[in-house]
C-alpha cells in the first residue's frame, strides 16, 4: 500500500506551488523544487471545496494579534508542525469554515485558522488561502507553525490509517521545504521556547488544558506521526533491538466475513521481518510473509480470514524474538 503511494507522490508537480495569491503573497516554494508529496486526487484546493474569500467586515484581530496578511517569513518561516483535532466527529471543511469564518456566533476570523485538514479518506484541504500566511490555531505560537488539522474527535479512538498517512506525507513535504531534518528533535520556537517539531495542541504553553489533538491521538504522537516521518525522510527510527508493542487495529472492531479483509496493526518497535500471529480461543493463526506488509515501525498490515465473530487477540514477533503484548479485539457479526 504505502510503496503504490510512494510511487505517484512525483505527479504531484506545482500543485501547492500555483496556489493562487491572496493580498500579493504567493504559496510557500521554499527549497528548490519543492513539491508536496500528496498524490493528486488527495488534495483539495479552496476553490475546491468552496471557500468564501470575503472577510467579514466587523472581524476582530487574530488569535494572538496576529493580522491575516502576515507571513510567517516575516518571523523565521516555518520551525513546527502543530496538530490539532477539529473536536467533533461530523465536522466537515465546511462547519470548520462556517465556525471560524462566517457564523455570527462563531470566531468572526478573517480567515480559516488551520492551514490543512485531513478527512478520514486522508482527503488534504487547503485551509488558509496561502502556506505563507501566519494562522489562526495555537494564539501566540501562530508564528512559525503550521497548523494541522485531523477532522473529527479522537480522544478515544484513532484517526484513519488514510488519514494518518497523509499527515506524514504533508509533514514530509513541509520539513523539506524548510529543510528541518529531524522530526524527533526539538527546536527553539520565538514564542514558546524549546519545542518538539512535531507537537500537539496541548503542548504549547496556555493550551495544557486543552485536549486538542485528543488523548487517544496525542498518546501515540511518537508512533503514528513522528516515527513514520522519520522513515519518510530516510532516517532509521527502529531496530531489532526495540520490544515492539501493539495499541490498536484498524479497523477498530472488523465485521466476520466469509473472504479475507486487509487488518492495520498499529503500534511501535515493528520491523519488515515482523510477523503477526492471531488467535481466537484455541485456534491459533500464524500469518504467512506473503500475507503481511510492513507499512512502518508504527503499523503493520495483514491479510486475513476473520470468520468467526467474537474476541480475537493479536500479537507481533520480531525477528529476534521480542514479542508484544497480547492485544485483544472484538470481530463483530455481519
Amino acid at each position: 500500500m504505502r510503496a503504490k503511494k510512494l510511487a505517484i507522490l512525483l505527479m504531484v508537480g506545482l500543485v501547492l506551488c500555483l496556489l493562487p495569491a491572496l493580498d500579493g503573497h504567493m504559496a510557500a516554494t521554499y527549497g528548490t523544487g519543492s513539491t508536496p508529496d500528496l498524490p493528486l486526487d488527495q488534495w483539495i484546493p479552496r476553490t475546491q471545496w468552496g471557500a468564501d474569500l470575503g472577510v467579514p467586515a466587523d472581524s476582530p484581530p487574530m488569535l494572538g494579534q496576529e493580522d491575516h496578511t502576515r507571513i510567517l517569513d516575516d518571523r523565521g518561516g516555518i520551525t513546527h508542525i502543530i496538530i490539532h483535532h477539529t473536536g467533533n466527529s461530523n465536522d466537515t471543511i465546511r462547519t470548520v469554515w462556517d465556525w471560524h469564518v462566517a457564523n455570527p456566533d462563531g470566531r468572526r476570523w478573517p480567515d480559516i485558522g488551520y492551514h490543512f485538514l485531513i478527512d478520514s479518506l486522508g482527503k488534504v484541504y487547503q485551509g488558509r488561502s496561502s502556506i505563507q500566511l501566519i494562522g489562526s490555531h495555537t494564539g501566540l505560537a501562530n508564528t512559525g507553525t503550521v497548523g494541522i488539522a485531523l477532522l473529527g474527535n479522537f480522544n478515544t479512538s484513532l484517526p484513519s490509517v488514510a488519514a494518518l498517512d497523509s499527515v506524514a506525507l504533508l509533514i514530509r513535504w513541509l520539513f523539506k521545504t524548510a529543510d528541518i531534518t529531524n522530526p524527533w528533535e526539538e527546536a527553539e520556537h520565538n514564542n514558546a521556547g524549546m519545542m518538539p517539531r512535531i507537537a500537539g495542541h496541548r503542548d504549547y504553553p496556555g493550551h495544557a488544558s486543552n485536549d486538542c489533538p485528543g488523548d487517544a491521538l496525542y498518546d501515540q504522537l511518537d508512533g503514528l506521526l513522528r516515527a513514520p516521518v522519520a522513515e519518510l525522510l530516510g532516517m532509521t527510527v527502529s531496530s531489532t533491538s526495540e520490544a515492539p508493542t501493539i495499541s490498536g487495529i484498524e479497523p477498530a472492531q472488523p465485521v466476520a466475513q466469509p473472504t479475507r479483509q486487509w487488518l492495520v496493526i498499529l503500534g511501535s518497535g515493528f520491523v519488515a521481518e515482523s510477523h503477526v500471529i492471531l488467535w481466537i480461543g484455541p485456534e491459533v493463526y500464524p500469518i504467512p510473509a506473503d500475507r503481511t506488509r510492513y507499512l512502518d515501525s508504527s503499523r503493520l498490515e495483514v491479510l486475513v480470514g476473520l470468520t468467526d465473530s467474537g474476541t480475537w487477540s493479536a500479537q507481533v514477533v520480531n525477528p529476534d524474538g521480542r514479542e508484544t503484548n497480547d492485544f485483544d479485539f472484538v470481530v463483530s457479526q455481519p
